[in-house]
């Protein structure tokens, strides 16, 4: 974590604990919400990738380069 998230986080600490049980769960719940809404509406933009070729049936995920470095050294190539 960066120092400046690290000071966030901290500060964040400091003010929740000044709170409640019951008024932290809601802003964690109201987060939680916000955040799961947010991932949804990505997920439904997200571009399905597929190959050309395959005419849709085929896709592969958006990290499929996660390892090229890896592959590359096993055949001896400079990646």
């Amino acid at each position: 974590m960066s120092p400046t998230a690290q000071k966030i986080a901290d500060h964040y600490v400091e003010l929740l604990s000044t709170l409640n049980y019951e008024m932290k769960l809601s802003i964690i719940n109201s987060l939680s919400a916000s955040l799961l809404d947010d991932v949804s509406r990505t997920a439904s933009k997200k571009k399905i990738r597929s190959f050309g070729m395959a005419k849709g049936k085929l896709q592969y995920p958006d990290n499929i380069d996660f390892c090229n470095e890896e592959i590359a050294e096993m055949f001896g190539v400079n990646a």
